[in-house]
Protein backbone atom coordinates (compact mmCIF):
# COMPACT_ATOMS: atom_id res chain seq x y z
CA UNK A 1 0.00 0.00 0.00
CA UNK A 2 1.11 3.41 -0.81
CA UNK A 3 0.26 6.49 1.28
CA UNK A 4 1.38 9.97 0.49
CA UNK A 5 3.68 11.55 3.06
CA UNK A 6 2.04 14.96 2.87
CA UNK A 7 -1.37 13.42 3.67
CA UNK A 8 0.10 11.52 6.63
CA UNK A 9 1.77 14.68 7.95
CA UNK A 10 -1.46 16.67 7.60
CA UNK A 11 -3.43 13.97 9.44
CA UNK A 12 -0.76 13.82 12.16
CA UNK A 13 -0.91 17.61 12.54
CA UNK A 14 -4.72 17.53 12.78
CA UNK A 15 -4.53 14.68 15.33
CA UNK A 16 -2.05 16.61 17.50
CA UNK A 17 -4.20 19.74 17.24
CA UNK A 18 -7.30 17.80 18.36
CA UNK A 19 -5.40 16.04 21.17
CA UNK A 20 -4.19 19.39 22.47
CA UNK A 21 -7.76 20.71 22.44
CA UNK A 22 -9.02 17.67 24.36
CA UNK A 23 -6.24 18.02 26.94
CA UNK A 24 -6.96 21.74 27.40
CA UNK A 25 -10.66 20.97 27.85
CA UNK A 26 -9.80 18.38 30.52
CA UNK A 27 -7.60 20.87 32.37
CA UNK A 28 -10.32 23.53 32.22
CA UNK A 29 -12.86 21.05 33.58
CA UNK A 30 -10.54 20.23 36.49
CA UNK A 31 -10.05 23.92 37.30
CA UNK A 32 -13.78 24.53 37.07
CA UNK A 33 -14.45 21.71 39.50
CA UNK A 34 -11.94 23.10 42.01
CA UNK A 35 -13.39 26.60 41.63
CA UNK A 36 -16.89 25.23 42.16
CA UNK A 37 -15.93 23.47 45.40
CA UNK A 38 -14.21 26.63 46.68
CA UNK A 39 -17.20 28.76 45.71
CA UNK A 40 -19.61 26.40 47.47
CA UNK A 41 -17.46 26.52 50.61
CA UNK A 42 -17.39 30.33 50.56
CA UNK A 43 -21.14 30.41 49.88
CA UNK A 44 -21.83 28.18 52.89
CA UNK A 45 -19.64 30.34 55.12
CA UNK A 46 -21.47 33.45 53.94
CA UNK A 47 -24.84 31.82 54.58
CA UNK A 48 -23.76 30.98 58.15
CA UNK A 49 -22.53 34.53 58.65
CA UNK A 50 -25.80 35.88 57.28
CA UNK A 51 -27.86 33.72 59.61
CA UNK A 52 -25.82 34.79 62.65
CA UNK A 53 -26.11 38.46 61.67
CA UNK A 54 -29.85 38.11 61.14
CA UNK A 55 -30.23 36.48 64.56
CA UNK A 56 -28.26 39.34 66.13
CA UNK A 57 -30.47 41.85 64.36
CA UNK A 58 -33.57 40.04 65.62
CA UNK A 59 -32.23 40.09 69.17
CA UNK A 60 -31.50 43.82 68.89
CA UNK A 61 -35.14 44.45 68.00
CA UNK A 62 -36.12 43.52 71.56
CA UNK A 63 -35.58 45.51 74.72
CA UNK A 64 -33.72 42.62 76.35
CA UNK A 65 -31.38 42.25 73.35
CA UNK A 66 -30.48 45.93 73.41
CA UNK A 67 -29.81 45.75 77.14
CA UNK A 68 -27.55 42.71 76.76
CA UNK A 69 -25.60 44.35 73.96
CA UNK A 70 -25.12 47.60 75.88
CA UNK A 71 -23.96 45.71 78.96
CA UNK A 72 -21.46 43.66 76.94
CA UNK A 73 -19.99 46.42 74.84
CA UNK A 74 -20.09 49.42 77.16
CA UNK A 75 -20.19 47.77 80.61
CA UNK A 76 -23.32 49.64 81.56
CA UNK A 77 -25.22 48.90 84.75
CA UNK A 78 -28.73 49.72 85.88
CA UNK A 79 -29.39 52.15 88.71
CA UNK A 80 -28.68 50.45 92.01
CA UNK A 81 -26.42 47.80 90.45
CA UNK A 82 -22.70 47.62 90.92
CA UNK A 83 -20.09 46.15 88.64
CA UNK A 84 -17.11 44.17 89.87
CA UNK A 85 -14.12 43.81 87.55
CA UNK A 86 -11.95 40.84 88.49
CA UNK A 87 -8.39 40.75 87.25
CA UNK A 88 -5.67 38.19 87.72
CA UNK A 89 -3.45 39.60 90.43
CA UNK A 90 -0.26 38.05 89.02
CA UNK A 91 -0.87 39.68 85.65
CA UNK A 92 -1.64 42.98 87.36
CA UNK A 93 1.64 42.87 89.28
CA UNK A 94 3.52 41.99 86.09
CA UNK A 95 1.85 44.88 84.32
CA UNK A 96 2.62 47.36 87.08
CA UNK A 97 6.18 46.28 87.81
CA UNK A 98 7.23 44.97 84.43
CA UNK A 99 8.09 41.40 83.49
CA UNK A 100 11.50 41.47 85.12
CA UNK A 101 10.42 42.05 88.74
CA UNK A 102 10.89 38.41 89.78
CA UNK A 103 14.15 37.74 87.94
CA UNK A 104 17.50 37.72 89.67
CA UNK A 105 20.70 39.06 88.15
CA UNK A 106 21.76 35.66 86.82
CA UNK A 107 18.43 35.17 84.97
CA UNK A 108 18.70 38.66 83.50
CA UNK A 109 22.24 37.88 82.30
CA UNK A 110 21.13 34.57 80.68
CA UNK A 111 18.22 36.33 78.94
CA UNK A 112 20.56 39.07 77.76
CA UNK A 113 22.85 36.46 76.19
CA UNK A 114 19.89 34.66 74.58
CA UNK A 115 18.74 37.92 73.02
CA UNK A 116 22.18 38.64 71.61
CA UNK A 117 22.75 35.19 70.11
Amino acid sequence: MFYSWPAILILLFISLFLAKGVFNSYQEKSRSKINRVESEFIYNELKETESSILSEIESLKTEKGIEIELRDKFRLVKDGEQMAVIINTEEAVNYEMGDSYDKNIFSKFINFLKDKF
